[in-house]
């Protein structure tokens, strides 16, 4: 399962107020990390080990990153978020 281009950079776009395009160029910092997470999840369905609960966890977290709530972390093939606001918990989501 993998998104289509366009359909990722909507999605940044919906949350990241950073994000811009300007002649042709995007502007979207956050655009690699998030990627990467949604190709994550797209292995994990393909596999069929994804957790729809997990899932939507971290599609809720990768929404903080786009609001600067969260940074993403890669360890190994784990993707884990930190919360740079508020709460200081880290969340954490590992492959099964």
């Amino acid at each position: 399962m993998m998104m289509h281009k366009k359909d990722i950079l909507d999605f940044i776009r919906r949350y990241d107020e950073n994000f811009g395009l300007q002649d042709n160029i995007y502007y979207a910092t956050k655009a690699f990390k998030t990627n990467s997470v949604i190709n994550y999840l797209g292995e994990l369905k393909d596999n069929d080990v994804l957790d729809y609960e997990e899932a939507e966890q971290i599609f809720e977290l990768l929404v903080k990153y786009l609001r600067n709530e969260a940074d993403v972390i890669w360890d190994r093939d784990r993707v884990m978020f930190r919360m740079l606001k508020g709460d200081k918990a880290n969340a954490e989501a590992e492959e099964n």
